[in-house]
């Protein structure tokens, strides 16, 4: 409920939101699902593998997942 609250006041639908530390996911599904795009950086690489995880079980179809190792 605070993510969602948060994006729906700092992000116009359609926008990007940035999550500089992504952990688990949670902010993406949330802008995914409130359609807005969104990036997370992330150091720890169990918490990509889970937020990968998460955010493919909760794309579906039409929504990807990118993961950029930099």
């Amino acid at each position: 409920a605070l993510a969602e609250r948060c994006i729906k006041i700092g992000c116009p639908e359609g926008g990007t939101v940035l999550d500089p530390f992504g952990g688990a996911g949670t902010t993406a599904m949330v802008a995914s699902r409130l359609k807005r795009d969104s990036i997370l950086c992330e150091i720890n690489p169990a918490s990509v593998r889970i937020a990968r995880a998460r955010l493919e079980h909760d794309a579906g179809l039409l929504n990807s997942v990118d993961v950029v190792v930099v």
